[in-house]
């Protein structure tokens, strides 16, 4: 969840209509949202500041004197020394997480950029689905887990990149999606799994739509029903194509 920019300015709005500061709303909602991203969280904590710290004293001036450019930067100061719960969770991930430290420190000071990679984000949804959603009936699973997926991939590529729907059959057995992020197409045939036969006959579906997009590698993701199923990811070559295939 995140705050846009008229979402921000809504919320300003109510705050002048009680205290007639003469803030420019506009303005202080494009910062808001330009150092925050919307973040809930660092939203309302600058506005608290602003309003209770750099506000504090000297009544209307000084509170007209907060809601202002600088104001906020002395605000944004503020919250930058200070403790609170999510700079201190956050800072323990990085302790947890060395490959993450790292890479934030060569995004920061070495101007590098890192991309997700699609293949990746399958093998994270396997585990995450399952621990959620295993247990799930195949009524759920079958109306439900392609949704899901859907909306555990927007939020990754959402500004970077998009995604699209190409086709679904009636029966709900089939949904490609094409995955275009920093210059890359990525092709993710999903299908329910009905049994050895058509298990079979599907496995060979992601390399005929591979050849129609001049590809060479693609991804299946596939919803089993079967108690006995494996969960996991794993890689086989039909008629020349890799194909990633994750089963949830």
């Amino acid at each position: 969840m995140s705050f846009s920019k008229k979402d921000i300015a809504g919320m300003l709005k109510e705050y002048e209509e009680d205290y007639h500061t003469g803030m420019d709303i506009d303005k202080m909602a494009g910062l808001l949202h330009e150092y925050t991203s919307g973040y809930p969280f660092l939203v309302s904590r600058l506005c608290q500041l602003m309003d209770e710290n750099v506000g504090a004293g000297s009544g209307d001036v000084r509170r007209k004197a907060a809601w202002t450019r600088e104001g906020f930067f002395e605000a944004l100061r503020m919250i930058l020394t200070e403790k609170n719960t999510l700079f201190e969770s956050l800072i323990g991930k990085l302790y947890d997480y060395p490959e993450l430290s790292r890479m934030l420190r060569a995004m920061l000071f070495a101007g590098r950029t890192f991309s997700y990679n699609v293949e990746r984000i399958l093998e994270k949804f396997v585990v995450h689905f399952n621990d959620i959603y295993g247990n799930c009936n195949e009524k759920f699973l079958e109306e439900e887990g392609r949704k899901y997926f859907l909306l555990y991939l927007r939020p990754i590529i959402n500004g970077e990149g998009n995604y699209y729907v190409e086709s679904r059959t009636r029966e709900l057995r089939r949904t490609d999606v094409i995955v275009d992020y920093h210059g890359e197409q990525f092709i993710i045939e999903m299908k329910i799994w009905h049994g050895e036969g058509y298990n079979r006959k599907g496995e060979q579906q992601p390399a005929a739509y591979l050849e129609e997009y001049h590809a060479d590698r693609g991804c299946l993701l596939s919803f089993n029903f079967n108690k006995k199923k494996r969960i996991g990811v794993r890689d086989y070559v039909i008629e020349g194509k890799k194909i990633v295939e994750a089963t949830v």
